[in-house]
């Protein structure tokens, strides 16, 4: 049942998504995430990452020192994005 709650939060979080990306372009139809470049669908990665991390301390699965450990044990230039997204995704979450 967990599983389930996990892949609806998910899904709810990449539907946000590509509502932003929809506004930003004006498109009120439909959006290919294949279509983006590749910087933009790494960027979604990371912040898909970043709230799965936040997600998982909503759930005590980790703690936050676990999830800093991971993001440091990443490359530098991705650090502070996923340290923003990441403190923004559990402040939504623990609120």
């Amino acid at each position: 049942m967990q599983y389930g709650l996990l892949i609806g939060w998910f899904i709810a979080l990449l539907l946000f998504k590509l509502v932003i990306y929809w506004n930003e372009l004006g498109n009120t139809m439909s959006f290919n995430l294949c279509l983006l470049p590749r910087e933009e669908k790494y960027q979604i990665q990371l912040d898909y990452e970043a709230s799965f991390w936040a997600y998982q301390i909503k759930r005590n699965k980790k703690t936050r020192e676990q999830v800093y450990n991971t993001i440091h044990s990443r490359p530098v230039a991705e650090q502070m994005f996923l340290k923003q997204q990441f403190e923004q995704y559990l402040s939504m979450m623990l609120s």
